[in-house]
C-alpha cells in the first residue's frame, strides 16, 4: 500500500544524501578503549615531538641548522675559558683537599679543617700554599715559596721527621693508629729557605699520588718516603 507523498515532501526526501557505503573496509578503524569510547590508535596526537630538529624548533623557537651554529661559538667560548682557570692549566695546577699539619708557619689551624689550597706554577717555578685559619675571623694565610728554595721533599713518616727536625716547626701530637694501621700515609713534608733560614710544613692529604710527581718535576728533588 503506498500512501499519497506531498510535493514538498518529495523535494525534502530528494535533498537528503544517500547513504554511504556499508563496507567495512571502507570506514575508519576504531577501537573501543576505557567507558566505551572510541579512539583512532595511530591518529592520536603526540604532544611531544620525537627528538632532533622538530624538538629544537619548537623548544628553542627557530630552526634547528640555525640554532646549531649560532650555539657553536658560545661553545668555543667556553671551552676556552675552562682551559684559562687554574685547574685546566698546563702551567698550572691545583688542589684545595689538604689540611694543614703544622711547621714553622705562625697560624692556629683546626685539625678537621681541609681547606688548605696547594697551587703549583710552573711559571715561574713556585708553589703557593693558602692555608685556612681555626678561626672564621682571621684571614687565610699565603706562602709563597720559588722552586730553587724547597730543598727536600718526603712522605709518610720521614715527611713528619723531616718537617720535625727543622729549629721552630710546631707539630701536634700523633694520633694513635686506628686498629694498628698507620695514619702517616698522606703527609706531605716540604722543607725550604726562607729569608736565608731554613723552614718548614707538614701537609696531609689523599692526593698526594698527584702532588708529589709535580713536585718532583717542578723542584727536580727525589721524594724521601719512610723506607
Amino acid at each position: 500500500m503506498h500512501l499519497p507523498v506531498s510535493a514538498g515532501l518529495r523535494s525534502i526526501l530528494e535533498a537528503v544524501p544517500p547513504p554511504t557505503s556499508s563496507n567495512s573496509a571502507e570506514r575508519p578503524d576504531f577501537q573501543l578503549s576505557g567507558s566505551g569510547r572510541s579512539t583512532a590508535p595511530e591518529a592520536a596526537w603526540n604532544p611531544l615531538p620525537p627528538l632532533g630538529g622538530n624538538w629544537l624548533e619548537a623548544v628553542l623557537g627557530g630552526p634547528y641548522t640555525w640554532i646549531r651554529f649560532a650555539m657553536r661559538p658560545r661553545l668555543i667560548y667556553l671551552a676556552v675559558a675552562l682551559l684559562c682557570l687554574p685547574g685546566y692549566s698546563a702551567d698550572r695546577k691545583s688542589w684545595n683537599r689538604i689540611r694543614y699539619v703544622g711547621g714553622t708557619i705562625p697560624i692556629k689551624v683546626s685539625p678537621y679543617d681541609w681547606n688548605t689550597t696547594l697551587t703549583v706554577s710552573m711559571q715561574p717555578p713556585s708553589i703557593a700554599v693558602e692555608i685556612a685559619p681555626a678561626s672564621v675571623f682571621t684571614a687565610r694565610r699565603t706562602v709563597r715559596i720559588a722552586a730553587a728554595q724547597i730543598t727536600s721533599l718526603s712522605e709518610g713518616a720521614a715527611a713528619w721527621r723531616r718537617v720535625a727536625a727543622v729549629p721552630g716547626a710546631v707539630l701536634p701530637a700523633k694520633s694513635p693508629a686506628l686498629f694498628g694501621l698507620l695514619q702517616e700515609s698522606g703527609y706531605i713534608g716540604i722543607v725550604f729557605q726562607a729569608g736565608g733560614k731554613p723552614a718548614s710544613m707538614l701537609l696531609d692529604t689523599l692526593l698526594g699520588w698527584q702532588v708529589l710527581p709535580v713536585l718532583k718535576q717542578l723542584t727536580g728533588k727525589p721524594v724521601e718516603d719512610s723506607e
